[in-house]
Parts: structure tokens; sequence; C-alpha cells
């Protein structure tokens, strides 16, 4: 239909010649009304091709849209940590939103509108050489300058809307950090100084912004300026041909007619360019995003148990983040299928680094983590994860319901499992408390509930999936020594079984455990069961002095520091 549209561009100008020449001049008033006919039938041909392409391209416009925004998050779910680790939300927030618009628009009405006006260039110029040669000899340096122009400028204009789109990134981040640490804000009065960054990122944006739009206010001028001496060459070249008989005024007015119609999209042009530009930087920045590599990923043939029974062995495990020094150093243990192990050390130590390598959250950098004696970089990673749930120190919840939230890992989870695993957490009475119970929506990261409370609702969360192996990091910290001690007990009854990792600086938390390792600076520098950690010197048996003192009321503590001095 755009070819019909353009090719009603051509002819147009071809017919209002022949009314003037064969109808007015002449004299033929039926030649005339035939031909004025035939005018507005094109005419109303143009109108009716320009809707149905523009039609035709909306409906590609918002496939496109679709498969871009769908692609753009798959592969979101599919990078690795590691690339969490070293980008920030608010740039990831501005590439999803931002720039896949400006792309989307540009693969929508940007190609129509540039394939539009490129094909009525095209036919125009054929149209003007098809009237006279002469007078489009004349105009065509007229062509030429415009469209250099428009070159120049978009060279120009691209870098500027990459800036603006890092920029627009920058503002993004301040305003997620803010709104994610507002009680934060609140908590140290600094709501002006706040306010004070957000305008500086603004003030920048602005600054960013306005570049292109002065650039294009002076450039627009300089190009209606060359499209105005096109339109004096050809009334005064034309009308000179025409007074000497070389052109016939219907010809001249048709040629006119066809540079005419060259000002609009000549208009145009300077917008087109720089949505192509606009285009071209955020869909650098779009494919950037895609083309990052998914490190962690499952292989060829990829294992894919249906259930593990949860034998771990780590073979002196190396771990390094990036290009940063190691945070684990040859690390080795063997963890029986249904034990439970406790990990301690210091903050800092590697405890969190060194039980993320068995779902590959991270890979390990040299080394080998096997899980029931299969290397766990042979699995099939959605089946491996299934087989490991962790209860992260971040007690993460969705802006859900509390049973959407609980039943995550498993939403075929039934009212009746839900319930006992919010019973064993701990969870269950406060839940019921709430004002629609498990229906209540507890907002954004859970931000309705205590951090205790959100604690209790992710180990339920974790106890729901009834994955082989389960990974505490320092899941109960943030509860009271009562609670801990219950949870505790479910834990016990539920880790039958399980192969169970307890990571926490708590000795109440690790002390019943079948082997303990000692964490310090990314090695294990001791092994063993409580009694055998208490009895000799080292980390562990201060860490339980420590606490021990601690637990003291505080003259006993007092006493007690005194008398081991």
């Amino acid at each position: 239909m755009w070819g019909v549209a353009t090719a009603m561009d051509l002819l147009i100008p071809q017919v209002i010649a022949r009314v003037i020449d064969e109808g007015i001049r002449a004299g033929d008033r039926e030649r005339l009304a035939a031909l004025v006919g035939l005018t507005a039938a094109l005419i109303f041909v143009r109108g009716a091709g320009f809707f149905f392409t523009r039609m035709t391209m909306r409906v590609y416009e918002t496939r496109v849209a679709s498969r871009m925004r769908l692609d753009f998050y798959a592969h979101l779910q599919r990078l690795p940590f590691s690339y969490y680790d070293r980008v920030d939300s608010g740039d990831i927030i501005t590439r999803a939103v931002s720039d896949l618009n400006r792309a989307r628009m540009f693969a929508g009405v940007g190609v129509t509108e540039t394939v539009r006006i490129l094909g009525l260039y095209v036919a125009i110029i054929v149209g003007m050489a098809l009237t006279s040669a002469t007078l489009t000899l004349m105009v065509v340096p007229v062509l030429v300058v415009l469209a250099g122009m428009s070159v120049w400028y978009g060279k120009l204009v691209r870098p500027m809307w990459q800036r603006i789109q890092q920029q627009n990134a920058a503002l993004t981040r301040v305003l997620s950090e803010n709104l994610n640490g507002v009680r934060v804000v609140k908590a140290f009065a600094t709501e002006a100084a706040e306010v004070e960054t957000f305008g500086r990122a603004a003030n920048e944006l602005f600054e960013r912004s306005m570049r292109p739009a002065q650039l294009r206010a002076r450039l627009m001028p300089a190009m209606l300026a060359v499209a105005g001496i096109g339109t004096v060459i050809v009334l005064g070249v034309g009308g000179r041909l025409a007074l000497e008989g070389t052109v016939s005024v219907g010809v001249l007015v048709a040629f006119y007619y066809y540079f005419a119609r060259l000002i609009p999209p000549t208009q145009q042009l300077g917008f087109v360019v720089q949505r192509i530009a606009i285009a071209m930087a955020s869909g650098g920045r779009v494919f950037e995003l895609l083309d990052e590599p998914v490190r962690i990923a499952s292989p060829p043939n990829a294992h894919a148990p249906d259930r593990v029974t949860g034998h771990v062995e780590l073979d002196s495990v190396n771990l390094a983040y990036g290009r940063r020094e190691p945070v684990l150093h040859d690390v080795s243990a063997n963890i029986p299928a249904g034990s439970v192990v406790g990990i301690v050390g210091p903050t800092g130590s590697g405890k969190s680094s060194l039980t993320q390598l068995i779902p590959r959250y991270y890979d390990a950098t040299s080394g080998a983590v096997r899980l029931d004696g299969a290397d766990v970089r042979q699995y099939d990673l959605t089946s491996l994860r299934r087989q490991v749930t962790i209860v992260p120190q971040d007690a993460m919840l969705f802006s859900d319901t509390v049973r959407n939230n609980l039943a995550y890992g498993d939403p075929t989870a039934d009212t009746g499992r839900i319930v006992a695993a919010a019973r064993d957490a701990q969870a269950l009475d406060f839940i019921q408390d709430l004002p629609e119970g498990f229906e209540t929506v507890v907002g954004e990261r859970g931000v309705g509930l205590s951090g205790g409370q959100r604690q209790r609702v992710t180990i339920a969360r974790a106890l729901l999936t009834e994955a082989p192996v389960l990974i505490l990091d320092d899941a109960t910290a943030s509860v009271d020594t009562q609670t801990e001690r219950r949870i505790q007990e479910a834990l016990r009854s539920r880790a039958q079984g399980r192969t169970t990792f307890v990571i926490s600086q708590r000795v109440s938390s690790v002390q019943d455990a079948d082997q303990i390792l000692v964490i310090e600076d990314g090695r294990v520098t001791d092994r063993g069961t409580h009694d055998e950690l208490e009895a000799r010197p080292g980390f562990y048996r201060e860490l339980v002095e420590r606490q021990r003192r601690s637990d003291l009321p505080p003259a006993e503590a007092v006493g007690s520091t005194v008398g081991s001095s």
C-alpha cells in the first residue's frame, strides 16, 4: 500500500499539468471535469494507501515491541549472578523501559517514515525528470546539500543521545536507590540532601537533552533556507522558460508541485535523522545487554535427575570474582547425603560464597563441586537448582500475598502443606493475625512485615520445596533465641534425609551439626564436631567463649572476663 501511495504522488502532478493545459487553457469543460475527477480519485487512493500503511506498521511495531521485551526479559533471567554484581539496577531499568521503547518506536513509525520519505524523494525526482530535465538539473544540487546537512546532523547527534541515555540511567538509579532506602533517608533526616542529589542528576539530564535540541534548532532554519533557494530557482528559471515557451504553464505548475512536496519531508528529515540516531543509540544499549554472554548455562546432554541424594563434595575449590582477589582458597570437604554441616567464620571469610557454588550461582575458578558424584557443571541448570534451596541473609519477598510468597518455589502446593511449612518456620501465628491472613499482600520486598517475619516466611518457603539440599545462610539472624530454638527443632525433623548447610555466627545454630567447617580468609582452618572444636584453641572456641559470656548476667560476665585474663 505504501507503493500505491507513492505512485499517486508521482501521478497527481502530471494530471494537474493536464488540468491546466488541456482543460483550463484549452477551454474544454468536459476534459476539465474528467481530469478533476481523476485527480480526486488519485488523492483518495493516496490517502487510503497511507492509512493502511500506517495501520500495518502499527501492528508490526506492536509485535516487534512484544518480542523485544520478551527476549530482553528472558535474557535477564539467564544472566549469571556475576553480571548483576557489576551493573546497577537503574541502568537495566532504563534499557528495559526507555531504550526499548525508543527502539520500538523506530522499528515501527521510524522505519515507515524513513522509507516513506526516501521513496517520496525518489518518486519526486523521477517525476521532476519526466516533467523538465532542465529544471531538475537546477534543483538537484539543492537536494544534495540538504542530504549532506542531514548526514552531518546524524553524526553529531548520535553520541549526544548516548550520553542522554547514560544520564537517564543515572537518574533512574538515584530514584531507585532512594525508594529502596527511604527509611534510612528519613532515619538520618537527609531528605534535603537527597533532593539536591536528584536535582543535580536531573539538571545534568536537562543540559544533555538540550544539546541535540539546540543543534536541531540551528540546523532547521538553514535547511528551510536551502529549500527556499530551490523554490526561487524553480520560479525564476521555470518562469523564464514558460515565457519563452520552452515549457507550458501546466508543466511549470506540475514541477513546482513536485518541489513543494519536498518541503514537508525536508522539514521532517532532520527529525527522522534524529530518531534514527536515538534509535541507534538506544538499540546499541539494548543489544549490548542482549549480547552479554550467558556464562553459566546447561551443557549439552546435561544431567537432569528427578531427585538427588544430596552427597556434596568440594575438591580443591578456588573462587575469585572477576579480577578481584580470590575469596576461596583450596577448599575441600566431603558432606555425606542427609548430614547437617555448620559453617562458621568471621564476616567476609567466604562462607556464603562456598555454598553458592553448589547451585552454580557462581562457578569455581578451579577445582570441582560435585553433587552425587557428578560435577555440578554437568547438570541441567534448572534441574540442579530445584535440588537446592537457599534461605538467604536478605529475606526477599515479592509484592504479592503471603500465600503466593510461600508457594513461590512450588505453586502446586496445597493449603495443608503451606500451613505446615509456616508452622515449622514459626510463622503461622503472625500470619493468622494479619488482616487477610494468608491472602494479605505484603508490599514491595515484603515491606509490610518486620525483618524477623520476612525471614520466617523465607524459611517456610524453603521448607515447602522439600529440596534434598537445604542451605540456611544466617537464616535465623533476625529472630530471637527462643524462636530460633523452635525453628531448629522443626528443621531437625524436616532435615531427615536432607543435606543441610547452616551458616551462622551463633553457636546455638550449629552445635548439633554432624560436622562444622571453620572458614577464615577463604580457607578451611578447622573442622569437626562442636565438642571437638571447643576442645582445641582456635576461632570456634573463642566464638563459644565470647557468646557464653554474652549470655551471662552482667555481673557474672564481668567476673568471667576478669577471671580469664
